[in-house]
Formats: structure tokens, C-alpha cells, sequence
């Protein structure tokens, strides 16, 4: 655990379709900031409480208590925590063909 996280990893065998790699649920974590190039995992996330940030091409965006998020595959972006209002954050990180195919149509 690197951040205040409850983190489950998937141990099933992978399914080139679609499955679920991780899952998680950040608790009210200040330090919380992950930043991702290329990767082929697309990032579903709904805030429960708090307020955080994504950065993708100079732009920064927020979201508030009770949005979500879907971060497509292989993008450049960064997502952090607001450092006074801080974030309940549950997310899931989805690999597979299906997220593919539904994203890019």
C-alpha cells in the first residue's frame, strides 16, 4: 500500500475481453497523486467525498463529492488529491478488448 487505501488486486486469470485488474478505495489521503503515459488501462472513479483533480494537456479539471470519472487507455494525465479537502475516492482499473471497442465508438 503506498497510499491510505483499501486495494484489492485481481488474481483471476486474465481475460483478454474485459476484467478488472485492481480495485480500491482511497481514504482521505493528502498525498495521494498518480500519474500515468500509455497505459492500457482505462480508470473508473467515483468520488464519495473530497474534491480532486485531473490534469491532462495543460488543462486542470476538478471534481466534487458525489462525480465520476472514466480515464480512457493510453492517455497522459494526472490525478490528485485536493490537500484541504480531502478525497474518499473509489475506482476500478479495467482492462480488455470490450473497453476498447465501447470507448472508441
Amino acid at each position: 500500500m503506498i497510499f491510505k487505501e483499501v486495494f484489492y488486486k485481481n488474481n483471476q486469470r486474465v481475460n483478454n475481453k474485459m476484467y478488472v485488474r485492481q480495485a480500491g478505495v482511497l481514504i482521505e489521503d493528502s498525498s495521494y497523486c498518480i500519474s500515468r503515459e500509455d497505459s492500457k488501462t482505462y480508470v473508473i472513479g467515483y468520488l464519495k467525498s473530497g474534491k480532486m483533480y485531473f490534469q491532462h494537456n495543460g488543462q486542470v479539471y476538478h471534481f466534487n463529492q458525489g462525480e465520476s470519472i472514466i480515464l480512457p487507455e493510453k492517455i497522459k494525465y494526472k490525478l490528485y488529491a485536493d490537500t484541504i479537502n480531502l478525497p474518499c475516492f473509489e475506482w476500478l482499473n479495467i482492462r480488455g478488448d470490450l473497453m476498447s471497442c465501447m470507448y472508441n465508438h
